[in-house]
């Protein structure tokens, strides 16, 4: 999904992504990379969004992805590298969603209204 920040185009994986940037433009999109093993395999966990400023990590993961074996261990390697480099970890889900939905300008970002009409108190056509 591709929507504007700062009269940038920025292509993101998820519409969660590109919401909760949407509401918190000054963060860094993708720009930390963590090394895990899963399965014996080397990964690169690909951390959301960086907070440079305030040293916070934030992963955005619907409640139902957040306990899978594989962002589990995704989690301890970021926790870990957080630790080491004096960062928070945070998770943001279902929650902060629907405590901030009514935050997004959906007549600017019409395209997102679909995939966040579950968090909607009222409908929107």
């Amino acid at each position: 999904m591709d929507i504007n920040i700062y009269n940038i185009k920025i292509k993101y994986r998820s519409s969660w992504e590109a919401i909760f940037h949407l509401l918190n433009p000054k963060l860094n999109y993708e720009k930390i990379r963590i090394p895990y093993y899963l399965e014996g395999l080397r990964k690169l966990y690909i951390v959301d969004f960086e907070d440079s400023d305030n040293k916070i990590l934030y992963e955005i993961k619907p409640n139902s992805e957040i306990n899978s074996k594989k962002n589990k261990i995704k989690e301890i390697a970021a926790k870990e590298w957080a630790v080491n480099n004096e960062y928070a970890y945070k998770i943001i889900s279902d929650e902060w969603f629907l405590e901030n939905v009514h935050k997004v300008d959906f007549e600017k970002n019409p395209q997102l209204i679909k995939p966040m009409k579950q968090f909607f108190n009222i409908e929107h056509n």
